[in-house]
């Protein structure tokens, strides 16, 4: 959160905004203690009357791969379902039930909608709204709390996936509170991060009360009403504006260094902060940002009170949040650690490079060499992924910011990728997906930014079994691999070639995986294997800190197998 923004609470009740655009919820949908259901485009996540709303994810991993195709609204909605069939009676007629009101969800059984449902009816249309399952509820509230700010940045990053494959975007963090969550962000849209500054200009005799505000660029915003309604004149201004800018340029000394400005002109610019109070620091970045000609404005934090989020709306062109709890009470509330970040923290994560785009053999990727890299993991997606899933870019900042370089590729042609949606055949082509893997490597062998490190493979399902045969091609240059939730089996014979080191990351709640999983340990005979079982986790580890467990056992064994001296 901005420094000097005061943090108060919001009081107005969470309502929707309009009578056409309250939540969509399903009417005979199989109930049982809760259940997570698909309708009109949006997520919903509802409870039995009497319980509270729990972390679903567990009971319905068996469905992840398969969402039943988004509804267009006015259409009949449906329901989460196997491939190829939704379950009885899984669709029905839609209705908007006003907050608070309970929603008929089959028979007897009777559910509230959650607030991560209701605050859905609050979005814009340019940013989709999507379920949270990770943080933790609030004790007494229908909300949601963070662990920290890290955690808060990688679901806002998922929630703003939208924007990954534009080439537009930069995100702008409000330090120093934001910089955490906005480093997430900025990773999982593949987007350049900066600060923005921003420091209000009070009233000489009631600071508090903002007339107007001055930003990084040496940008000025005035509040025009105020400034004529106290008749306040220039030299007021100025004396005031001056004291606040030498702190800015104080503080963008540093943070940025020498890094010039980022151009923003003309681009998609997504300001980030760890929470909402009043939203006024928000208002006056917004107002300065649109000062410097940009695309679009997009705003997303974590959590922020409602009517603060119903304030901003009419000024951005975008706006993304994951909670709006009420009575919102400070943003503090709703992280459960919420320390004061360090400017040298700030320094830390600005210092993280972005990456480039590169052709690595006629894969499309996105390479990042931290400075002093100690070595270079190639990431292979698998099961309908790209180089822009957002799991695997967060366990590559996580590598990043443990010195290791890192190297997402699409292994898919956009055109493979379009038949691959109607068939779901390509993502099973171990073989192909195992040579696009080998041409990447091979690039990375001969690229000097790349070359003298050495290379671990991580591989996530089907990319798993590309990783291993890759690696029994490539013993030579594959130091390590790591595989999460994946399909080792698939890669048959290979399995017995491979004598790199592996480390198969399984989820405990993902039971016939890891059947999978046990087998294929029992047949890589040339290699030192670990099977590392995450307890609570499913197949995709969206539960509370399993994709956090998931990135640290990774360092550990890239740092131990396969970084240089």
């Amino acid at each position: 959160m901005a420094d000097d923004e005061q943090d108060s609470a919001g009081r107005e009740g969470l309502r929707c905004a309009a009578e056409d655009r309250a939540p969509l919820v399903l009417r005979d949908v199989e109930v049982e203690d809760e259940r997570e259901v698909v309708g009109a485009g949006l997520r919903l996540v509802v409870a039995k009357v009497g319980q509270d709303p729990v972390d679903v994810g567990p009971r319905l991993s068996r469905h992840r791969e398969r969402l039943v195709g988004e509804v267009d609204r006015g259409d009949r909605p449906a329901a989460l379902g196997e491939p190829d069939r939704a379950p009885a009676g899984a669709a029905g007629e839609v209705e908007r039930p006003a907050w608070g009101e309970r929603a008929d969800l089959g028979g007897e059984d009777a559910a509230r909608v959650v607030g991560v449902a209701v605050e859905a009816a609050l979005a814009p249309a340019p940013v989709p709204v999507v379920a949270l399952h990770s943080p933790a509820m609030m004790p007494g509230t229908m909300a949601l709390r963070f662990r920290d700010r890290t955690e808060a940045g990688r679901l806002l990053g998922e929630r703003l996936g939208d924007l990954a494959r534009r080439t537009d975007v930069v995100v702008l963090a409000l330090p120093r509170g934001g910089v955490p969550v906005g480093r997430q962000v900025a990773r999982a849209l593949g987007a350049p991060l900066d600060v923005f500054l921003v420091r209000k200009l009070g009233l000489p005799a009631q600071p508090e009360l903002a007339m107007g505000a001055i930003a990084s660029g040496g940008t000025q915003v005035l509040n025009d009403d105020l400034v004529r309604g106290l008749r306040l004149g220039g030299d007021v201004i100025e004396r005031v504006a001056e004291r606040e800018r030498g702190e800015l340029e104080r503080r963008e000394r540093l943070y940025r260094d020498e890094r010039p400005f980022p151009e923003l002109a003309g681009r998609t610019v997504v300001l980030v902060d760890d929470g909402l109070a009043t939203g006024a620091t928000m208002r006056a970045a917004v107002e300065a940002v649109k000062t410097r000609a940009p695309d679009r404005v997009v705003v997303a934090v974590p959590a922020a009170p409602p009517h603060s989020l119903r304030e901003l709306e009419p000024h951005v062109d975008g706006l993304a949040w994951l909670i709006a709890p009420e009575p919102f009470q400070a943003v503090g509330a709703w992280y459960e650690d919420f320390r004061e970040v360090p400017d040298d923290e700030v320094r830390r994560l600005l210092a993280l490079p972005a990456g480039d785009e590169v052709d690595a053999s006629g894969a499309t990727g996105n390479l990042v060499v931290p400075a002093d890299a100690r070595g270079l993991v190639l990431f292979a997606h698998g099961s309908g992924s790209s180089r822009f899933s957002p799991r695997n870019r967060y366990v590559a900042g996580v590598l990043e910011e443990a010195g290791l370089a890192t190297l997402l590729v699409d292994l898919l042609t956009p055109e493979e990728e379009q038949v691959d949606l109607r068939t779901r055949e390509l993502r099973f082509d171990v073989g192909l997906l195992a040579g696009r893997v080998l041409a990447a490597a091979d690039w990375a062998a001969r690229d000097e930014r790349t070359a003298p490190l050495g290379l671990g493979l991580f591989g996530a399902s089907t990319g798993a079994a590309a990783a291993l045969v890759a690696a029994a091609r490539r013993p030579e240059a594959v130091r390590a691999v790591v595989s999460r939730g994946g399909r080792p089996d698939l890669a048959g014979p290979a399995l017995g070639e491979v004598h790199a080191p592996t480390l198969l990351v399984v989820g405990g709640h993902d039971e016939v995986v890891l059947d999978l999983n046990r087998r294929a340990a029992a047949a890589l005979t040339g290699a030192a294997v670990e099977l590392e079982v995450v307890p609570g986790a499913s197949h995709l580890f969206e539960e509370r800190g399993t994709l956090e467990r998931v990135a640290e056992l990774a360092v550990a064994w890239f740092r131990r197998f396969s970084s240089n001296p």
